[in-house]
């Protein structure tokens, strides 16, 4: 894409046209796709000094405020350094109908260092390519700039901005590197460049030995990919054929579950005072050694998994974990990707996020209730992979629990509540219908613990008709796979 590049013989389509006309539609447009609900991600890198923040600059002069944000992207502050990598920029992702401009990107690490070792390099372009999909199958419109210049114009502006009493502070070690290097680079960056050029979001390669042609190219650019996505949205509004998603055929874990497990009050007892003390050393392991831990907790109506977390958290210290109840989503939650706000809960280094329901409400409520299309809860089983491998590769202790009981016990725990006026707020009119939708959920349980149990995320499935024996096996398994977490994090460091 860089190489040979002839900065002469590249075409400007947009060089006749008057900047202010420009401006004046960008703006219209961007009100079209506001009022559409699209969700808009500008990617504006490149060389150092090639003119990013000018270049955005004349972007979002006409815009309107209230729907844009620029953020600028460079290390990882302190607070970024205890998240995933992908984090931050989830967190600055564009909510439908607003518009996030990224000076640098989740491309920065990539691109900035030419001697990345291979896993490594690809490790990060995995993660960027599921990222990216993600949002565009979720009607996010991605529209990426690479500002290409010279070795000699880089050499030049980096000499004139340091000797420029305001520009100097632009200066930095990777300007100087980037010149000093700057065959390694090109090499390195068309590498990057041809590996992430998807089809739905392709790069654009903009010269940018003017800054001034190089942002009205962006301008133009950016107003033709928008003016294309609007008509197509406009399109997609008109009755369109079903999308059909073929699925692979799931199994029955649910059938092979033993409910006949019990303990005594004497063995529960006994095991819940040995188990407490180790998992507050446990829970200091994880915080001494700096691991995310995300617990998740899944399970069929009155299974138990508010006091099996209460019994969970006793071992805890409260100073470090947290626990996230799920419930419908808010407006706001609405407005962006389904999985940004559980991207937004996730820990810091050392603490635990515990999630009582989660991101598989996608594929359980609603599948079943029809809150989503088809063709996105058979999406995300893929999506909630995808996301659950970012999690584990980046160094989170990933927990995910099952809890499950048959409907005969399940309808005398409905009936207790009732009668139970310190327990009664618990049973809700959506219980009773979900549970004459047993079978449908039943369904989707099964389909579920198939298709999203992986190596590094397995499912646990927790029978807990006896309310002891479950509670026991949670601390049990938190233990026992936490031990081995550590024990083969350890032995990888070696």
């Amino acid at each position: 894409m860089l190489k040979h590049f002839d900065f002469k013989d590249f075409d400007f389509q947009y060089k006749d046209c008057n900047r202010s006309d420009l401006r004046e539609e960008f703006g219209m447009i961007q009100r079209r796709a506001h009022e559409l609900g699209i969700p808009i991600l500008i990617v504006i890198d490149g060389w150092e000094s090639a003119g990013k923040g000018y270049v955005i600059s004349d972007l979002v002069r006409e815009v309107d405020h209230k729907y844009t944000r620029v953020h600028l992207f460079g290390e990882a502050d302190e607070c970024e350094q205890k998240k995933p990598y992908l984090w931050r920029f989830w967190m600055a992702s564009p909510a439908r109908g607003e518009m996030s401009v990224f000076d640098h990107s989740y491309y920065f690490n990539v691109m900035d260092d030419f001697q990345l070792d291979k896993k490594t390099e690809q490790g990060y372009l995995k993660d960027i390519e599921t990222l990216e999909r993600q949002l565009t199958e979720d009607g996010t419109v991605i529209i990426k700039f690479f500002l290409n210049i010279s070795q000699k114009t880089q050499r030049k502006r980096t000499e004139e901005y340091q000797i420029d009493k305001f520009k100097k502070v632009l200066v930095t070690e990777r300007d100087r590197r980037q010149v000093q290097y700057h065959d390694e680079y090109e090499e390195h960056l068309n590498k990057i460049l041809n590996a992430t050029d998807f089809p739905t979001s392709p790069w654009n390669i903009i010269p940018s030995e003017s800054m001034r042609t190089a942002s009205l190219e962006v301008l133009g650019r950016t107003i033709e990919v928008l003016k294309s996505q609007i008509l197509d949205r406009m399109d997609r509004l008109k009755p369109q054929e079903k999308v059909e998603i073929t699925l692979p055929k799931g199994n029955h874990p649910l059938d092979k579950v033993n409910y006949s497990k019990k303990l005594s009050q004497e063995e529960y007892e006994e095991a819940k005072t040995k188990l407490e003390s180790q998992m507050i050393e446990l829970g200091y392991e994880l915080h001494d050694k700096k691991i995310p831990t995300v617990i998740v907790f899944e399970g069929v109506d009155a299974a138990g998994k508010g006091g099996a977390i209460k019994r969970l958290t006793k071992g805890f210290d409260p100073r470090g974990y947290n626990v996230v109840p799920i419930s419908a989503p808010s407006q706001t939650e609405l407005s962006y990707h389904y999985m940004w706000r559980f991207w937004k809960e996730l820990p810091d280094k050392g603490d635990i996020t515990i999630f009582d329901r989660s991101w598989y409400g996608r594929v359980l409520v609603e599948r079943v209730e029809e809150f989503a299309k088809e063709e996105e809860w058979k999406r995300a089983y893929g999506e909630i992979n995808e996301m659950e491998r970012i999690f584990c590769e980046s160094g989170i202790f990933l927990l995910k629990f099952f809890l499950t009981i048959d409907a005969a016990e399940q309808l005398e725990r409905f009936q207790a509540r009732m009668l139970n006026i310190e327990k009664s707020y618990k049973l809700t009119e959506e219980d009773w219908r979900n549970r004459e939708k047993w079978d449908l959920y039943t369904k989707a349980y099964n389909d579920m613990l198939s298709w999203t149990n992986k190596e590094d995320a397995p499912w646990i499935l927790v029978p807990g008709n006896d309310k002891y024996y479950a509670r026991i096996k949670v601390m049990e398994e938190v233990l026992e796979r936490g031990r081995a977490f550590i024990k083969k994090r350890e032995e990888t460091r070696l």
